[in-house]
């Protein structure tokens, strides 16, 4: 996400994030980008999906039903970039191990292009499954702890 590169370093360092809501203000309202998401969604809108997401947001966790929607659809080419934010910021909700092992079930064609690509992506999203909760567990190992109370 955006958010991790500062202030002064947004995405190719052309523009600031300041002057970035200055041309577009309205994108400071995360509302306004959930609602953006949404038609993007809608109209399976790949390329748009694309820029919005380099928009900086303040609460990430907003767009976490939305990137779990998005890793189950194939209309677009941001997948492999979407399992990088379940694995550093989602990576505490059992519910994502589900999403992330349809995601590995149904793995988009053009991830599958070649055995580079599609590796790539296998083991980010197998690293995800397995990557440490805040109380040191992995989601994999807590959805067996849940399963068998």
């Amino acid at each position: 996400m955006v958010t991790s590169f500062g202030r002064t370093n947004f995405v190719s360092s052309e523009i600031t994030i300041d002057g970035f809501y200055q041309k577009m203000p309205q994108y400071k309202n995360e509302d306004f980008i959930v609602r953006k998401y949404n038609e993007i969604i809608f109209n399976k809108d790949g390329k748009v999906l694309g820029y919005l997401r380099h928009i900086p947001t303040k609460d990430i966790r907003l767009f976490e039903g939305i990137y779990r929607q998005l890793l189950s659809e194939n209309w677009h080419i941001e997948h492999e970039d979407i399992v990088g934010l379940f694995l550093s910021h989602f990576n505490k909700d059992v519910e994502n191990i589900h999403i992330l092992s349809g995601a590995l079930i149904n793995i988009p064609a053009y991830l599958q292009e070649g055995e580079a690509t599609k590796y790539s992506y296998i083991k980010k999203n197998h690293l995800c499954y397995w990557c440490p909760t805040p109380t040191g567990e992995s989601l994999g190992i807590r959805e067996i702890s849940i399963r068998n109370w």
